[in-house]
Formats: C-alpha cells, sequence, structure tokens
C-alpha cells in the first residue's frame, strides 16, 4: 500500500526504508503488533508517542464516565484503575498575554 507513495516520492532509498521501519515498528513489540522493534531514535519516540496517545486518549474516555474525584474501575490494560483528580483552576491572566498575546486554547491545556 506505502509502496506507489514511496516510488512517486522521490525520496531517497535509505530515507524511504526508514520510513517503512517507523510504520512497521511503530506498535513496540510482536505483540501489540508490530512487525519490527524499533531500531532508531525516531521509531522509539514515534512508538512512545503513540503508545503515550493511546493510553491518554484510554483515559479521557473512562473519566467521561466518572464524575471528579472518583476512581475508574481496575483496568487490566494499565495495570490499575485511575483516580480522577479535579482539574486545575484557571489562573489570572499572564502577562505575556496582558502584552496582547491570544491565551492558549483551553482544548490545548491538558491532554485529558
Amino acid at each position: 500500500m506505502l509502496a506507489p507513495f514511496l516510488a512517486k516520492s522521490g525520496l531517497d532509498e535509505e530515507l524511504q526504508r526508514h520510513l517503512r521501519h517507523l510504520i512497521l515498528s511503530h506498535h513496540g513489540t510482536a505483540e501489540f503488533g508490530a512487525v519490527r522493534l524499533p531500531q532508531t531514535a525516531e521509531a522509539l519516540a514515534l512508538h512512545f508517542a503513540d503508545n503515550m496517545d493511546a493510553k491518554m486518549a484510554q483515559c479521557r474516555d473512562l473519566f467521561a464516565q466518572i464524575p471528579e474525584g472518583s476512581c475508574t474501575p481496575y483496568q487490566t490494560t494499565l495495570g490499575r484503575a485511575l483516580y480522577r483528580g479535579p482539574r486545575t483552576p484557571e489562573t489570572a491572566p499572564a502577562k505575556s498575554r496582558a502584552r496582547g498575546k491570544a491565551a492558549p486554547r483551553e482544548e490545548y491545556l491538558s491532554l485529558l
């Protein structure tokens, strides 16, 4: 599926090989579907980022079902129950915002 796109890309063969490796190894281990173990720094970083994203998505889904200040049931995939603590209260505007810079959008402030 990827081969036709790489063939048209004009990228050198070594970079094409690395892109294929990133895709084949991003799940990290054969147990989780990786065809290869990550063997470059970039592949390892991609695997950890993908893994963290999956865990945070699981947390968001779980926390949507419970109120603040309570715990989820035990999650076998995470090896623990999770506590949904209260969100950090919004603070007063920072000096940079007072100088005309826009405040960061709320959805960028939390992984959850």
